[in-house]
């Protein structure tokens, strides 16, 4: 059974488009997802993790806008997903990570940026962030890490309550530790 911030969870790519599907100006959004990479399957490697479906509104699929994978927490209904989005001939500078991470955190209100950084993965170029803010009424603690892999960008997320995000970061940060691009 999905918890209600997991409810709260499968509606995100709504707002998103894709994450970098919605750029600016008159541009066609991404269609096409990366299966270009590998990552640790949470559902076989943590007890407490089970992997979330996939959505299934026919529009969020058409338009590439929901996770490639998400998992849940049985113990504190925490969230870890990895959405990616390419898009062929498509330089991203700098200043776009900071612009996917705004699309990533639409339907997040009153939000707090805690914390920034570049910390490189797979030397490729990243925007870390740690966020507090309001989703559906409730208060949220997000980890978002946008990775650029011309031509894709790889979304990586940990929301949680603030209460619990401490709890389960390691889980997140060894996630994203496993991750690696062919």
């Amino acid at each position: 059974m999905i918890s209600k911030l997991g409810k709260i969870f499968l509606l995100i790519p709504i707002f998103l488009n894709g994450s970098c599907g919605v750029l600016i100006g008159n541009v066609k959004p991404v269609t096409e997802r990366s299966d270009d990479y590998i990552v640790m399957d949470l559902n076989k490697t943590k007890k407490d993790w089970s992997r979330l479906p996939p959505s299934t509104d026919e529009t969020d699929a058409d338009q590439g806008s929901s996770s490639d994978v998400a998992y849940q927490s049985s113990k504190t209904a925490s969230i870890i997903s990895l959405s990616t989005a390419c898009r062929e001939n498509q330089e991203y500078s700098h200043r776009e990570l900071k612009k996917f991470r705004e699309l990533l955190l639409l339907g997040v209100s009153d939000l707090k940026i805690e914390s920034e950084s570049n910390d490189p993965i797979e030397k490729k170029e990243t925007l870390r962030s740690v966020v507090t803010g309001t989703m559906e009424g409730r208060q949220v603690k997000i980890s978002s890490v946008v990775v650029k892999a011309i031509p894709c960008v790889y979304d990586f997320m940990y929301i949680a309550k603030p209460e619990n995000f401490s709890l389960e970061e390691e889980v997140f940060s060894t996630f994203l530790a496993s991750f690696r691009i062919h």
